[in-house]
Parts: structure tokens; sequence; C-alpha cells
């Protein structure tokens, strides 16, 4: 007698802790930036730097005067988030494993070394 249902392999389920994983790396990214947000912005405004022979001058920064400081730090921080939430993405999508890649999983590398290989035998 067929069956109509296919057993699944429960190995191949995905972490629900993930989605929390990533919740704390966006939390501890955005504490990060926030720390280090009002050394960075007064940097940004007493630092000079001018493009090369050009003389166009990069910093110091004018912030609005109606930002205040708060508003300064939360531009910085904005800014700074951003910038080191790519940063972390970039390294940890390098070094990550793709959920649904298993031990018979092929790259399209090794899928053109070997169509290469068999072009040489012929």
């Amino acid at each position: 007698m067929p069956q109509n249902y296919e057993t699944v392999d429960a190995s191949k389920r995905p972490n629900p802790m993930l989605g929390l994983i990533g919740f704390i790396v966006f939390v501890v990214i955005g504490g990060f930036a926030f720390a280090i947000s009002s050394p960075v912005a007064h940097w940004l405004k007493t630092t000079t730097v001018v493009l090369g022979a050009s003389g166009i001058k990069l910093l110091p920064l004018a912030f609005p005067p109606e930002w205040g400081g708060t508003g300064e730090q939360l531009a910085v921080t904005a800014g700074l988030f951003m910038t080191l939430f790519v940063i972390a993405m970039v390294l940890m999508f390098t070094f990550m494993r793709p959920s649904t890649a298993d031990d018979q999983s092929v790259s399209m590398d090794a899928m053109r070394k070997e169509a290469a290989a068999r072009k040489k035998r012929k």
C-alpha cells in the first residue's frame, strides 16, 4: 500500500535560536556604536583632513547648531552603526555555511573543474 507522506530528517531543521543570535548581534553593534559615538563626534569636529593637493576640506565637520549634543551623537551613532553592521555581516557571511548546505552539496567551482576535466579528456 503506497504512503502519501514523506518523513523529514530532524537533523536538517533550522535552529530556532538563529533569530535570537541575529538580534543580539544587532543590539551589541548598536550599543557599541552608541558607546563610541561621543569621542568619534568630538574627533570629527576637531580633526583637520584635506583631500590631497586639491585642497578640498573633508574634516572638521560642522553639525547644525539646532541639533545640540544629543543630535550630533545620534547622527554619528547611525553612521557608525551602518558601517560596523556592514563590516560584521561581510565577516559573518564569509565564514558561515549556508543552512541549506550539507555533505552532499556541490559548489559551482567543483562543477566547473569537473566540466573542464571532461573537456580535456575528449
